[in-house]
């Protein structure tokens, strides 16, 4: 069972000098649509382990 995930207050990003630490409401906004969009065009889990194992075959 999965539980709907708590909305942080910011977002800890790695930059070329270390951790970046983003809280605006806009630049927040900007990574939760783009996770969005990952999440919409990722595969389920069972198909995305099918794929991985059939790929780890063919190695």
């Amino acid at each position: 069972m999965t539980r709907p995930l708590r909305r942080a207050g910011y977002f800890r990003a790695g930059g070329s000098h270390g951790p970046v630490f983003i809280d605006s409401e806009a630049q927040l906004g900007q990574y939760r649509l783009l996770l969005k969009r990952l999440d919409a065009a990722a595969l389920p889990t069972q198909p995305s382990r099918d794929l991985i194992h059939s790929v780890a075959q063919e190695l």
